[in-house]
């Protein structure tokens, strides 16, 4: 199940491109207040030239890192290419919130401390705040004086940091290898028969690694457009990015779970007027968990202007692999498995009798992709057999080459070619399901449980919504377990807020034989 590479790198797939079709379409950028620029492969070359002439200016050379304060814009593009193109490593990194810039920048230290940068690039007010290390505004990328031509990569090379997007501890830096990033884009290609025409459209942010893989590398790799929507375009009106498909006529998109159920809660018949997502294809949903009710509903509700059945595909992936690691089977309808709770508790995925009401419904995220591997682990390490609950591991060439500056978190996370993913799943007929984080499980009594299924119980309780919902662990030294608590953010208050505590205890009481050590509502 070996895998044959186009192009050995993303730069060689630039510059053929460039020479194949220069004047063919490949990026249209597109903001919230600024007309749509569009760059051509020929176009994509020369700022991406450009950039690096101006890196090179600043001492940027092999090897050296350079950590970018990224936006989907064009200045950011042509920086990571150009990066990459002088055989330095660049890393994309989220622009600090407006709500709390101090602690965005104390997350921005972190990294800087961990990459050791030759340069910072970034908006020249956020780069005031960082006297201590070489700087350089984004916006100066695109106005370097002359070009340098891109140079490959070696197979083996790192061509880019990818941050870790987890909100506590100390980020992880996975070094993306050339060769890796390659294999990952071919093997997408072939799971879902990239056709030459079909274009993306995609609104996460680049410096997430699905948004920089769906939005940038596919599409260069395999010679097609993309459309990247601003982050604040869909932020600040969730169906603009269905708009935007409806405008553009992209074939395939991305986004996680929370996406389409935030459009579907949106969608109006008014708001709906002028649409038409005959379009779409492939509405990739990863990044979360798969859930089949959101599945269900958008299809259902955009049904009306277009949107044809099993158009949402739900796939697996995660940094440490480049992206994608499990892909769905293109064009059949989902795959859901109804299991006990009881089982899952005990690592058994054990299927749920007709009319059980303590069972748990679980997309599948399909099989490994092409010229990958993938298997299911007990903590010993043994490989385990259908329906038993372990951890899942990945292997293939798409692997990372390790955590940068961290040997021993490398040689934990690798072992025998195999990658550790920390997330627990399942075999059931030859298809992967996630169940959840390892780290994330509740233990309770010595029985497992997964936040993310009781949250999406608690959800569906009146007067509580998705995502403003938490399950934690407190740790009990009494009985030497943990309790589980639930906070619920609503408005409720006094005498309310304990009338909707109770109700969302028994509502997950009732579905699930699970009870809360307690519920807190929170406004």
């Amino acid at each position: 199940m070996s895998l044959t590479l186009r192009f050995p790198s993303l730069v060689v797939a630039l510059k053929h491109w460039a020479a194949a079709t220069p004047t063919s379409l490949f990026l249209t950028f597109v903001g919230t207040d600024t007309p749509p620029k569009r760059w051509s492969f020929a176009e994509t070359l020369a700022a991406a030239e450009t950039a690096a002439f101006g890196l090179a200016q600043r001492g940027v050379g092999p090897g050296d890192r350079v950590v970018v304060v990224a936006s989907n814009d064009p200045a950011t593009v042509a920086t990571t290419l150009g990066a990459m193109g002088l055989r330095a490593i660049p890393a994309l990194v989220h622009p600090p919130l407006r709500a709390d810039p101090s602690a965005a920048q104390a997350v921005l230290r972190q990294i800087l401390a961990c990459a050791q940068p030759r340069l910072l690039v970034g908006p020249p007010e956020l780069l005031a705040s960082f006297v201590d290390v070489a700087r350089a505004p984004l916006s100066e990328m695109l106005s370097a004086p002359e070009r340098r031509e891109l140079l490959s990569p070696e197979p083996d090379a790192t061509v880019y940091l990818q941050f870790s997007s987890g909100s506590t501890g100390v980020q992880k830096a996975v070094q993306v290898g050339a060769w890796a990033q390659a294999a990952n884009a071919t093997a997408i290609g072939l799971a879902i028969g990239l056709g030459a025409n079909e274009s993306w459209l995609v609104w996460l942010p680049i410096y997430h690694d699905m948004g920089l893989m769906s939005g940038v590398v596919l599409p260069l790799y395999h010679g097609v457009p993309s459309v990247l929507l601003s982050p604040e375009c869909f932020l600040e009106r969730p169906l603009a990015w269905l708009s935007a498909i409806s405008d553009y006529r992209a074939a395939l998109t991305v986004a996680p779970n929370f996406a389409y159920a935030l459009a579907t809660r949106r969608a109006t018949r008014e708001r709906m007027a002028g649409l038409d997502l005959s379009c779409l294809r492939l509405a990739f949903n990863g990044a979360e968990p798969v859930l089949p009710d959101t599945i269900d509903q958008f299809e259902s509700t955009f049904g009306a202007v277009g949107l044809r059945p099993h158009t949402i595909y739900p796939v697996y992936g995660l940094a440490e692999n480049t992206l994608a690691a499990a892909f769905w089977h293109c064009g059949q309808p989902y795959r859901v498995d109804v299991v006990t709770r009881a089982g899952l508790a005990r690592h058994v995925a054990e299927p749920a009798g007709a009319g059980e009401r303590r069972s748990v419904r679980l997309v599948s995220v399909g099989s490994a992709l092409h010229g990958h591997e993938l298997r299911v682990v007990a903590p010993e390490g043994q490989e385990l057999g259908e329906r038993q609950v372990g951890e899942v591991e990945v292997r293939g060439p798409s692997q990372m080459l390790g955590y940068w500056g961290d040997a021993a978190q490398s040689a934990m996370a690798c072992h025998d070619g195999w990658l550790r993913t920390g997330d627990l799943g399942y075999l059931g007929e030859g298809d992967l399901f996630i169940c959840g984080r390892q780290k994330d499980i509740v233990i309770r009594f010595g029985e497992n449980f997964f936040p993310a299924d009781l949250e999406q119980l608690a959800a569906s309780a009146p007067g509580t919504h998705p995502g403003r919902v938490a399950v934690i662990g407190l740790a009990d030294t009494t009985w030497a377990t943990e309790r589980v608590w639930l906070l619920v953010e609503a408005e409720a208050q006094g005498k309310a807020a304990e009338i909707l505590a109770a109700s969302v205890r028994a509502h997950v009481l009732a579905a699930s034989g699970f009870k809360f050590d307690g519920v807190t509502v929170v406004p």
